[in-house]
């Protein structure tokens, strides 16, 4: 991988992630970073699972 596509896919990935940042940021609620934390975990949550279901049925 030349360094070009890396710096390209860490700049994709920073702005994908400071999408909810920048709502959480903005938001007037109380409870802005418990939404946050359930975000991040449903996330993770989907992102092993749809791994885990994609590699069972690879094989």
């Amino acid at each position: 991988m030349s360094a070009a596509y890396l710096l390209q896919l860490g700049l994709t990935g920073l702005l994908v992630a400071l999408l909810p940042l920048s709502l959480v940021w903005a938001a007037r609620d109380t409870d802005k970073y418990r939404k946050l934390a359930w975000v991040t975990l449903f996330l993770t949550f989907d992102l092993v699972m749809f791994g885990a279901f994609t590699r069972l049925t690879d094989s």
